[in-house]
Order: structure tokens, then C-alpha cells, then sequence
């Protein structure tokens, strides 16, 4: 991996884990109306996304049911797959910091 991308990596993750600080202290919940029409127009089913972030398909269906919320780690995944800047990031799993 090129430095440069390395770089942007490390500070995805550093802003990620600030967020998910946040989130554990107030908590935050996520926009699954955006997500899901990310799912639609770039896989077509929870199915295959699931496959291509290595994420089991239970899992992901109860996340974007809303019934549990994301994992760290489970973000980082799915901004990769999806290719998300940090601000789409914090868009989708970062509503209510936005909002306020």
C-alpha cells in the first residue's frame, strides 16, 4: 500500500474511534435509509454485501434492521467496500453529530 494511503487509512481510524467514543458516551444511531440505498445501487442485496465485507449476513441484516448498532470494525469494512471519504462515513454512522 502506497504511503499516501496509508496515511488517509490511519486517519480514518483515528477520527473513527474518536466517533465511536462519542458514540458509547451519548449515543448516536445510524442513517439506514442512505445505507440502504447504498446497498441497492452498488450490490443489490444485504446478501453480497455481506460476502464482500466479510461480515456473516445475520449480523448485517440485525444492523441495518436497527435492531443492534455497528461495530468499529464493521464500519471500517463497509467504508472500504463502499470506498466512503470520512465525511460520507460520518454521514451515515454518525447522524445525530452531524444534525447537532
Amino acid at each position: 500500500m502506497r504511503r499516501k494511503n496509508i496515511v488517509k487509512r490511519e486517519r480514518q481510524v483515528r477520527c473513527i474511534t474518536l466517533e465511536m467514543e462519542l458514540q458509547r458516551q451519548m449515543g448516536s444511531y445510524t442513517d439506514l435509509v442512505l445505507l440502504n440505498a447504498l446497498v441497492d445501487e452498488h450490490f443489490g442485496s444485504i446478501r453480497a454485501l455481506a460476502k464482500a465485507a466479510g461480515i456473516s449476513e445475520r449480523t448485517l441484516n440485525r444492523r441495518m434492521a436497527g435492531k443492534s448498532q455497528f461495530k468499529f470494525d464493521e464500519i471500517l469494512r463497509l467504508a472500504y467496500v463502499f470506498s466512503m471519504t470520512d465525511e460520507e462515513t460520518h454521514e451515515i454512522f454518525f447522524v445525530r453529530y452531524l444534525a447537532a
